[in-house]
């Protein structure tokens, strides 16, 4: 499988499905680097980000991948950059926000929550989850968060 996702790589360096598949991979190996693949798992993930900086699905996956691997605060910084260049995209916020409830985060997943619904996106997966650890507060509508455009 380490050949066909290079392939799929040197011909679309940010494909979401395939880098998810690479971080399963490399997590169920145990190693960051895949047989028949020419770079490390994160070399790979430096690539797609590289390609498309504003991919925030990509920052997302790399977080995740990140944060397995006990590297915490690299996927805190990539969840960050998420956060920038998911400007109005509330599909994108409520991603964050799921990651950063994972990584115990929960004021920054409640804020990426409120935007989320600010902007029209009604999951309520991470609202759930929010609230069975009494981390819910409902946004204050007088004061809403804080959405770069």
């Amino acid at each position: 499988i380490g050949g066909d996702l290079g392939y799929t790589f040197r011909t679309s360096p940010n494909h979401l499905r395939a880098l998810m598949s690479m971080a399963r991979l490399a997590e169920r190996l145990k190693t960051p680097e895949i047989p028949d693949m020419n770079y490390s798992v994160e070399c790979y993930f430096i690539r797609a980000i590289q390609f498309a900086p504003d991919d925030t699905l990509v920052r997302i996956v790399y977080a995740q991948y990140l944060a397995k691997t006990n590297k915490t605060h690299a996927a805190l910084k990539e969840l960050q950059e998420a956060d920038f260049y998911a400007k109005d995209n509330g599909f994108s916020h409520y991603n964050i926000g799921l990651e950063y409830f994972d990584l115990k985060q929960y004021d920054k997943a409640r804020v990426q929550a409120h935007k989320a619904l600010q902007l029209g996106f009604n999951g309520t997966a991470l609202t759930d989850k929010l609230k069975s650890v009494n981390q819910w507060k409902e946004p204050d509508i007088s004061n809403p968060p804080n959405i770069a455009k």
